[in-house]
């Protein structure tokens, strides 16, 4: 049985409020109109294969950062963090993300994903 648009879209949203992202940040990061961040029938769902990616690399970051933290606080605080590390140079993971550009969370997953293996962390 496949997973409902819905059920992924509600998963997604509630890891992006978790990391206090404005309406606006999760409408870029995501590439969602209005009507999707509302309370939704979920038979009136139906994502396109590009939204389904962006909720993979949401949800793919959401478990790194959970393999790699143990408190709440960095968790869920982690994408609002200023991070030194090469790719965000002083910015919030966030604050690239937000651009909307699929690439971008592609390469910002990749580098969160490294953080795992990376015995300097």
């Amino acid at each position: 049985m496949p997973i409902k648009h819905a059920t992924t879209l509600k998963v997604g949203l509630n890891i992006l409020r978790k990391w206090s992202c404005t309406d606006e940040q999760i409408k870029a990061i995501l590439s969602l109109g209005d009507s999707l961040l509302k309370p939704m029938n979920e038979q009136d769902v139906k994502l396109t294969d590009e939204q389904l990616t962006r909720l993979s690399y949401v949800s793919c970051i959401h478990v790194v950062l959970k393999t790699k933290f143990t408190n709440e606080e960095n968790i869920y605080g982690f994408m609002q963090m200023k991070n030194h590390n090469r790719f965000f140079e002083g910015r919030t993971p966030i604050s690239i993300i937000e651009s909307g550009d699929l690439n971008t969370l592609h390469k910002a997953y990749n580098h969160i994903n490294e953080l795992i293996v990376s015995p300097y962390w």
